[in-house]
């Protein structure tokens, strides 16, 4: 019974060894047969096991990369090896920032100027922002893209802008008439508006204008100073500058821009303050004089000058206007320079047709005064009530009339200059007086005023151009003088002409 009992316990010499966790390893090979894991062959990891069966635990050489910030990421040039590590090593070296947490791999790009994701990208498009050189500060700019989370110096986040000199030009700016492609858009066309700017903002006035017709035109105050542009059209106002305004035609020639007073009042006038004024590029016509109880007249059918202001008309037409004194222009306590205009067809019942000049200098150059009528002085009347000054530089004075002083009439304490340059007609030829004076009549006694002509063209005796009946009538000496030709070269003072 025992010999028995000995044989069931013992293997029997020569079967297959028991693999009993089933890792494909039996004992003795396998150093651990009740954990599966574990046998010669397997992967050997940090848990205290020889898990190799190769009879060392733990035998690996494990980096470990500190991790200052906490991120879960360390720094890849601070690392340990082995199993054990201290508490603030990880197993990720791949932080490029280890003392920010808010920088590793696993952080989200933001603009900061910081590579927050480390991926060797500072501010990438998409998280910063474009941003285009702006020099007029409108917002808009031009040329590269710069990539920033903030505008640079001089940098706007729109691009597009077709004038970069120019803040009222850019693809937000809406298009007004000043001569500018306000909102980048050619496509956008000014004919038929009227702009207002002062250079920095700007305003369509297009309504305001519009309001007026023939026979009821709409008064329109200029009290903002700035500039004042018209792109085309007939427009029925009475307009009053109360500031430092200057208005601007635009077009080929200044009939493209009429403002027609529908024979109710002056077309423009500086009737109040003392302004700093310019117009160009415009026809003044259908303009009635105001009454003035000074002269006890109507005053300024096309243009009317009032207050010590100093203005300036170049490149107008004044036409068609009516007034008891200076039917085309009245000038009084006024500075004004008149460039390059024609004054024709205008009417005055008294003084001055083209121009009336009571006080103030007038400079006028480059100018055609033709075919006005008046009482005294067709073309132009100076009356010089005070110190009255008045210059002719390649002006020509035409073909207008009057009972006396068919071209110009001159008395109290004013002065004439004309001059040519040889650019052009100057002078005054073909101008007719029903009584005396065809080219000018003069009253010089009273306050020494003075007639001076220098190369001026008084038209040739006997030909069309001639001044009818005389070329110079002297009402304070009862003279005449003729035949002056066409370069003449005199001056007229108290003692006469010569």
């Amino acid at each position: 019974m025992w010999a028995w009992a000995v044989l069931v316990g013992c293997q029997a010499p020569g079967a297959p060894l028991e693999d009993r966790d089933g890792d494909g390893y039996a004992s003795p090979a396998d150093c651990d047969d009740a954990d599966a894991t574990v046998h010669p062959g397997a992967q050997e990891v940090c848990d205290s096991i020889d898990n190799d069966c190769d009879g060392a635990v733990d035998d690996l050489d494990v980096l470990r990369y500190r991790d200052l910030d906490g991120d879960g990421h360390g720094d890849p040039d601070i690392s340990v090896s082995g199993c054990t590590a201290p508490a603030d090593y990880v197993a990720s070296g791949d932080d490029c920032n280890d003392s920010a947490p808010t920088v590793s791999p696993s952080a989200e790009e933001i603009c900061d100027g910081i590579d927050n994701d480390c991926d060797g990208v500072v501010d990438p498009p998409g998280v910063s922002s474009d941003f285009y050189r702006d020099d007029d500060g409108d917002g808009y700019g031009v040329g590269e893209a710069v990539y920033a989370c903030a505008p640079p110096d001089d940098h706007g986040d729109r691009s597009g802008d077709c004038d970069d000199t120019e803040s009222r030009v850019n693809p937000g700016y809406p298009e007004v008439c000043d001569g500018l492609d306000n909102d980048c858009d050619a496509a956008t066309l000014e004919d038929g508006t009227i702009g207002w700017t002062d250079g920095a903002s700007s305003d369509d006035l297009t309504a305001r204008f519009a309001k007026g017709t023939l026979d009821a035109p709409v008064l329109v105050e200029l009290r903002d100073e700035g500039t004042v542009s018209l792109c085309g059209g007939t427009w029925y106002v009475v307009v009053d500058v109360l500031a430092d305004v200057n208005i601007v035609g635009l077009g080929a020639s200044p009939s493209d821009n009429i403002l027609d007073a529908g024979g109710t009042a002056p077309v423009l006038s500086w009737p109040l303050e003392p302004v700093l004024s310019a117009v160009s590029g415009l026809t003044l016509t259908n303009g009635s004089g105001r009454y003035d109880a000074r002269y006890s007249v109507s005053v300024g059918g096309g243009a009317r000058c009032q207050t010590e202001s100093t203005v300036t008309l170049r490149d107008v037409h004044i036409t068609g206007n009516t007034a008891g004194m200076g039917g085309g222009v009245f000038i009084d306590h006024c500075a004004m320079t008149i460039t390059g205009a024609v004054i024709t067809d205008n009417h005055a019942d008294e003084d001055g047709g083209g121009i009336a000049n009571t006080t103030g200098d007038t400079l006028i150059s480059d100018s055609v005064i033709s075919h006005n009528s008046a009482l005294r002085g067709g073309g132009v009347a100076l009356r010089g009530f005070d110190r009255t000054a008045l210059t002719l530089t390649d002006t020509l004075i035409t073909a207008n009339t009057a009972t006396w002083g068919g071209g110009l009439s001159l008395s109290d304490w004013a002065s004439v200059t004309c001059t040519s340059t040889g650019k052009g007609p100057a002078g005054l030829t073909a101008n007719r007086a029903d009584e005396d004076g065809g080219g000018l009549w003069l009253d010089l006694i009273a306050y020494g005023g003075t007639l001076s002509v220098d190369g001026c063209d008084l038209g040739v005796s006997g030909s069309a151009d001639d001044n009818l009946p005389d070329d110079v009538y002297r009402a304070d000496l009862h003279e005449t003088y003729t035949d002056f030709g066409s370069a003449a070269s005199f001056l007229c003072d108290v003692d006469g002409c010569g």
